[in-house]
């Protein structure tokens, strides 16, 4: 294991291009800043000083087929960041295509090109165990709020949903009459959205196992959507360069984004009003949704194309406390 201390930027976080990341808390941390100071023995400068700090982790995947864990905690004081690398996976045969965490810390689940899943232990730093859904069977994977189940789209536009139980039985199989689904994801409000190669966005009711909107807002590739926390806006982002928002209820278009390059990735921040985007100019660009206006470009983090932004934790109310990761094999931290 490795320890990188700087403000916030790993230069060769992989030997690669990074293609994944995936943020959630920090368990093991959350667990000690919980104790009673009094009920701690002997040395408590470490529970005293983890209460100025703020601790989550960052799941990084790349195209050479290694995953990283990494620890990354602000300081309250400054806006400086200290980066830990946990462990590193075994290398697989082929790269990673897509990372999803349990919010609460304790496990991640890793897709790779061939459409097997890891499961990881983040606690206890162990592969868990392996499925095997089958060739082009998974490509992007998305885990439900109650983690209870996960979900991940198919080459052939289906998308499938195991449960996270001991035998990760296969508990239903959605059709979306579109072509390779490139992203998926789950809301607060038991729907789920798939978008894909051809630019169709879907959104679900998942109780119904139905379609209850297609969305044909983007010509060319959709690579990544993301529900905002509440459920109530779909955020997409597509090669042709624009970031649309829908209304989840009505399916409509409420605002599209114009990008200098393709939009390759987007996430929305936990206070209902920011998010950011990774795009194919190397730049991330941070947007007010309520001003339709954005705050910031971060031009020169980067130097190839920037295929994974996340938000540290969805909990988050700052417009801030962000990742991302690209084809350079950076992990930059925005604080």
């Amino acid at each position: 294991n490795s320890k990188f201390t700087s403000k916030g930027r790993i230069e060769a976080a992989h030997g690669d291009g990074i293609w994944a990341v995936a943020c959630c808390d920090d368990k093991q941390f959350s667990d000690k800043s919980s104790f009673d100071e009094s009920e701690v023995p002997g040395d408590d400068s470490e529970i005293t000083n983890s209460a100025k700090k703020i601790s989550n982790i960052a799941v990084t995947g790349s195209i050479d087929g290694s995953t990283k864990f990494w620890r990354i905690q602000q300081d309250t004081a400054s806006s400086n960041a200290e980066i830990t690398l946990l462990f590193t996976s075994e290398r697989e045969q082929v790269g990673v295509t897509s990372i999803a965490t349990k919010q609460d810390g304790s496990a991640a689940l890793v897709c790779h090109q061939n459409s097997q899943i890891a499961i990881y232990d983040i606690v206890n730093r162990n592969l868990i165990k392996r499925i095997n859904p089958g060739l082009f069977e998974a490509w992007s994977l998305c885990l439900s709020p109650d983690d209870d189940v996960f979900a991940s789209g198919n080459r052939s536009g289906g998308i499938n949903i195991w449960s996270m139980s001991e035998d990760n039985d296969k508990i239903a199989s959605l059709e979306t009459n579109c072509k390779f689904v490139l992203s998926t994801a789950f809301s607060v409000d038991s729907k789920l959205a798939s978008s894909g190669v051809d630019g169709i966005s879907n959104i679900f009711d998942l109780e119904k196992k139905q379609i209850v909107h297609k969305i044909e807002a983007h010509a060319l590739p959709a690579r990544s959507n993301v529900f905002s926390p509440n459920g109530a806006l779909l955020y997409t982002a597509s090669d042709d360069r624009h970031v649309s928002v829908y209304d989840t209820r009505s399916g409509r278009v409420i605002q599209s984004f114009s990008h200098p390059g393709m939009a390759l990735s987007v996430d929305a921040s936990g206070d209902q009003r920011h998010f950011i985007v990774g795009c194919a100019d190397h730049a991330v660009y941070q947007w007010d949704l309520g001003m339709q206006k954005c705050i910031g470009k971060y031009g020169d983090c980067h130097s190839d194309m920037v295929w994974g932004v996340r938000y540290l934790t969805s909990k988050s109310v700052k417009s801030t406390d962000f990742v991302s990761v690209g084809d350079d094999g950076v992990l930059q931290t925005y604080l």
